[in-house]
């Protein structure tokens, strides 16, 4: 389980590295899926490929974290089926089962503000 502290800092948008809190991460017994949706009632984890539902994510926070146990590795592909609180339902991507675009030094070029060409 995830630490309190961690979760208050990603509901109120000041956590310093989300994608080491959301997304998919490994460890004993499966895969610990972890997602921020505001307003939603309830998500599931559902195979991208056949549509299965691999579990389900319990809400943690009421501002919308959620989190939960699949038992499935940590590289397959797999989407966020959500129920909101208006009763829609919607398949989601999880932005965070990608991980981070840019590379440290990427980052460090950007902030000295020489990455001559940051488009590519």
């Amino acid at each position: 389980m995830l630490d309190p502290h961690d979760i208050e800092l990603i509901c109120s948008a000041c956590h310093g590295d989300p994608f080491s809190v959301l997304g998919p991460h490994a460890q004993a017994g499966g895969v610990s899926v972890r997602a921020f949706l505001p307003g939603a009632r309830q998500v599931q984890v559902q195979d991208a490929a056949s549509g299965q539902i691999l579990g389900a994510l319990q809400q943690r926070d009421a501002d919308g974290f959620f989190e939960g146990l699949i038992g499935q590795n940590a590289l397959a592909p797999y989407r966020l089926r959500v129920q909101w609180d208006s009763g829609q339902e919607t398949t989601l991507e999880d932005p965070y089962r990608f991980g981070p675009v840019l590379g440290e030094t990427d980052i460090w070029l950007l902030g000295e503000g020489t990455h001559l060409r940051p488009y590519e």
